[in-house]
């Protein structure tokens, strides 16, 4: 059984990832605040963290907060942050935060499950992987 966190303020994207993600042998569980995000970090083993950068809609970068979190419990956890906000220094700090992919929103829900194909986390039988579209994500050397 594979499981996944969707931490995002917006519920409409929570629910639209959740269940376009959903699949065979597979747990999501989704938060909206930084302490749910923790709280269910603290309970479950994750196989990979989605996480929004910021949270609250302020300056503030929750999202940095749980891949610490995270990184802590699991340090081979993979991370994706999704951000609005993605210039070069915040790329930098997410980079040395240990977040193994960076996507700059709108991301589609198919970039996404390409990823979880490429990394193991999803399998669909009827779905062919090449049939999705390349992600394309900035995606960054964990060590």
């Amino acid at each position: 059984m594979k499981r996944v966190l969707l931490a995002d303020d917006e519920e409409s994207l929570l629910l639209a990832f959740r269940k376009l993600l959903q699949g065979p042998g597979m747990v999501i569980d989704t938060s909206q605040t930084l302490t749910d995000a923790q709280m269910l970090i603290n309970k479950y083993s994750y196989d990979i963290i989605i996480a929004d950068l910021r949270l609250t809609g302020t300056v503030e970068m929750e999202g940095l907060k749980i891949v610490s979190d995270a990184k802590k419990l699991y340090p081979n956890v993979n991370i994706i942050i999704l951000t609005a906000y993605g210039d070069s220094k915040i790329r930098e700090r997410v980079k040395n935060a240990g977040v193994s992919y960076f996507f700059e929103k709108p991301v589609s829900v198919l970039q996404i499950k390409k990823l979880f194909i490429e990394l193991g986390i999803y399998s669909e039988n009827r779905n062919n992987p090449s049939s999705f579209p390349n992600p394309n994500p900035l995606r960054i050397s964990v060590g």
